[in-house]
């Protein structure tokens, strides 16, 4: 059983924004698993108790209709979302080796990324709520790269935590998409059963 965690901050209000690449992310992975003959992917699902959005991803009736997966995004800010990780995590077993965790990163210029097990950003606050609750962090990182500082000299006064909530041009949309799609290429070649 695998799981993706996309990471995000719920609300009109932070769409398109930096910090919510992890939810670009999870969206553009459901879709592209749905228009695959080997999968079927449930539609989003609110569980307003535990606080999360699922989907399910299973194998068609001809192969055994199993869940191999499922994407997950926390609905509370990021800052909270260990908790909901580390609730999901419990209830379906899932080994930290399978879960993968999508997140924007200030580390990386928009429109690259890098798939990493054990290495992540040391002052994300959704990474580190993560590691508060599941006390682990050798699961894999999707680091979609969201810097553009220093192509707009308005951006560089910013604080990281004021810049990763500015809403993104068309062309900075553009370039995170691309990176998503690539990121998503890469991730699939690291998880081979899926």
């Amino acid at each position: 059983m695998l799981l993706f965690v996309g990471l995000g901050n719920p609300g009109k209000k932070f769409e398109n924004t930096r910090h919510n690449a992890g939810f670009m992310w999870l969206d553009a992975f459901a879709n592209f698993l749905k228009h695959s003959k080997y999968y079927i992917v449930t539609d989003e699902k609110i569980e307003n108790k535990e606080g999360y959005a699922i989907r399910e991803v299973r194998t068609p009736i001809s192969h055994g209709g199993n869940i191999v997966a499922f994407l997950v995004k926390p609905l509370n800010f990021m800052n909270l979302s260990g908790p909901v990780v580390s609730s999901i995590v419990s209830k379906y077993k899932i080994p930290v080796q399978n879960i993968y965790i999508a997140h924007d990163d200030l580390d990386i210029p928009l429109g690259k990324f890098k798939v990493t097990k054990g290495i992540f950003p040391k002052t994300h606050k959704g990474i580190l709520s993560i590691h508060a609750s599941l006390k682990k962090l050798s699961m894999w990182y999707i680091r979609i790269g969201v810097d553009n500082r220093q192509s707009k000299p308005e951006y560089k006064p910013l604080a990281p935590a004021d810049y990763v909530l500015l809403k993104m041009t068309e062309d900075e949309l553009f370039d995170l998409k691309t990176g998503i799609i690539n990121s998503i290429s890469t991730t699939l070649k690291i998880v081979k059963d899926l």
